[in-house]
């Protein structure tokens, strides 16, 4: 039987988001879309082959 969302603790709230975001990051890049992202270096598109290409680097250019 599925919890009420509102009886739900942060934490498990948190895991169920996570869990979603995740799948849906793992669809995107099977169908060879980058996803956004972010670390202390700035914003990133992270590519379905592991590369990263930073938002400020394409600006430079």
């Amino acid at each position: 039987m599925d919890k009420d969302i509102r009886k739900l603790t942060k934490e498990e709230k948190e895991a169920i988001f996570c869990k979603a975001v995740q799948e849906e990051i793992k669809k995107h890049h099977a169908a060879g879309r980058p996803t956004t992202h972010a670390d202390k270096r700035g914003i990133y598109r992270l590519y379905p082959d592991g590369h990263k290409e930073y938002l400020d680097d394409r600006l430079d250019r």
